[in-house]
Parts: structure tokens; sequence; C-alpha cells
């Protein structure tokens, strides 16, 4: 059975603390929210709610802007650091796909292009190639599927 709201009968006789969010019994409403106010704080933010003594650490750690340690971009919180830091900082390590040297992403296109023009041997045939033409090579003379093929197959 609903009352009068479509709300079934236990939740008629409660009211939703404005701090916590939760459904208290309306006749233990007002010593609830003297207590929850003190103890609880709520984040409007994220729509989550806190003892009151971890709510600065809360702020701090999730929600106060933040620096990339490296490359200073600012970045308004946490969530957008680490994706900062995941898909789009320029100082972020990332291996060069013909020696597996770990380089800068800002400076991987310029090594790429170096480390491509040297000479390496083919391991399975030893004749004699650009890095850039070993995956060509390994999947046209050797059959390797071009997701197989790896730095390792040649020096």
């Amino acid at each position: 059975r609903l009352g009068a709201r479509g709300q079934s009968p236990a939740r008629a006789n409660t009211v939703q603390c404005e701090n916590c969010r939760r459904h208290i019994p309306k006749g233990a409403l007002a010593m609830h929210s003297l207590q929850c106010r003190r103890r609880n704080a709520f984040c409007k933010v994220c729509q989550k709610v806190f003892p009151r003594r971890h709510f600065a650490r809360h702020q701090k750690l999730e929600h106060a802007p933040l620096t990339c340690q490296a490359c200073d971009t600012e970045c308004p919180d946490q969530k957008a650091l680490q994706a900062h830091l995941a898909l789009s900082c320029k100082m972020r390590p990332v291996r060069c796909m013909f020696c597996a040297m770990r380089v800068y992403l800002g400076e991987r296109d310029a090594h790429q292009r170096d480390c491509g023009t040297r000479a390496c041997m083919c391991l399975r045939c030893n004749g004699q190639f650009l890095k850039r033409e070993m995956r060509y090579h390994l999947t046209t003379k050797h059959g390797m599927k071009p997701e197989e093929v790896s730095f390792r197959d040649y020096i």
C-alpha cells in the first residue's frame, strides 16, 4: 500500500536531512539535524557526505587545483590531473617504436625520425635494413603478423 504521495508507509513518516541526505523519522529530525551538522559535511561538488574532520582534506585532495609536476600545467582537480598525465602531458614518458627507448612524448617524433633512419640487421635472414623498414620486411618476407613484430627481431 502507498501513502499520500505515492510513497511506502515507512517513507511517508520520514523527512530527508538537508545535510546528509538520509531519510530520518519526522520525530527524530530535530535531534538528528543538530548532531549531523556538527559531525558531517556535504560536498556539493561530488554529492557525498564526509565526517567534518576529514572534509578539508577531501576538498584539498579531490577538488583543489593541482599543477602537473612534469610540465607545470594547471589542472582543476585530481581527476583532471590524472587524465592530463595519461593522455595529454607532453612530458610523459613513452617508448620509441623502433628501439623501445623511453623518451618524452614531446620529443618522440624527432627521436623516431632519427632512430628510424639507423641501419639494423634482420635476425632471420641477416639482411641490412633501416629500422623504419623492418616491420614491412618481417611481414612480407618472413610472414610475421604486424602486431607480432618487435624491436627484438632485429639488431
